[in-house]
């Protein structure tokens, strides 16, 4: 149940992350955005990471300010998309949650989570 638990959380702060990414103005600040919200997250929901990785696509970027489009569904393992002319950010998170004080057999000392979001970019940004 632990391991479902930290799952979910860990698929709440890549959405969490692509969102905050996905209303600032530059790649850089996409990239901060996204970091600083992930482990912010993270820490909210009590899940404590001994590796976070978070890793940013801003591609989505180059599509101009004020376009609209289309973004597929993200989730755990999903890479959502884009369409039409909007663009998009993505998020991809890694979380290796220490698991040495469950004492079941079988179950190993750590286990990463991954989880990726894809959200649009607010078209009423200023660049």
């Amino acid at each position: 149940m632990r391991v479902t638990v930290a799952g979910g959380r860990v698929d709440s702060a890549a959405r969490d992350a692509a969102r905050a990414a996905s209303l600032t103005r530059t790649p850089g600040q996409a990239s901060l955005a996204a970091g600083q919200t992930a482990a912010r997250s993270l820490a909210g929901a009590h899940v404590a990471c001994t590796r976070l990785a978070v890793t940013v696509d801003t591609a989505g970027f180059t599509a101009p300010s004020g376009a609209v489009g289309t973004v597929g569904a993200g989730g755990n393992g999903g890479t959502g998309g884009t369409g039409g002319t909007g663009g998009a950010v993505g998020v991809h998170i890694s979380c290796a949650v220490d698991l040495a004080d469950v004492a079941i057999p079988g179950v190993p000392g750590s286990m990463t989570m991954t989880a990726s979001y894809t959200a649009p970019l607010d078209p009423y940004r200023a660049r």
